[in-house]
């Protein structure tokens, strides 16, 4: 998370806990942070959901025993992040700027090990910028 909040990245989506939270920008650390990384966890496609647990400070929104799908809307200098049900309910909406402007992709390696883990980093420019 570090190398990404020191790098640039604006949005982290993440799938492995079964269930929905959506985090208000923060450091590397958790902490809210206007600059920050803004974090999505999105594990509701199918597998047997859990308690989210005692909620962080910093946690804006979350849903449990949900399946849905994050529909996520890049464009130049601002996001637009909708969860939306099985049922085609919106259940969450979030917009905001980016920190990062088009066309500026963060500095992040494309892999590193982090913790003895393998992780990686991708980069995606839509048509256009």
């Amino acid at each position: 998370f570090d190398i990404m909040d020191k790098g640039g990245v604006d949005i982290i989506v993440a799938g492995h806990e079964h269930f929905y939270e959506r985090f208000a920008p923060q450091d590397f650390e958790g902490k809210a942070d206007s600059k920050g990384v803004r974090l999505f966890i999105v594990g509701t496609g199918g597998a047997v959901h859990h308690s989210a647990g005692a909620r962080a400070p910093n946690s804006e929104a979350v849903l449990q025993e949900t399946l849905g799908v994050l529909k996520l809307e890049l464009g130049n200098g601002f996001f637009n992040a909708q969860f939306i049900d099985i049922n085609y309910a919106r259940r969450d909406e979030v917009s905001g700027a980016c920190q990062n402007p088009a066309g500026n992709i963060p500095n992040i390696p494309n892999d590193y090990n982090a913790g003895g883990r393998r992780r990686f980093g991708f980069r995606f420019t839509p048509p256009g910028f």
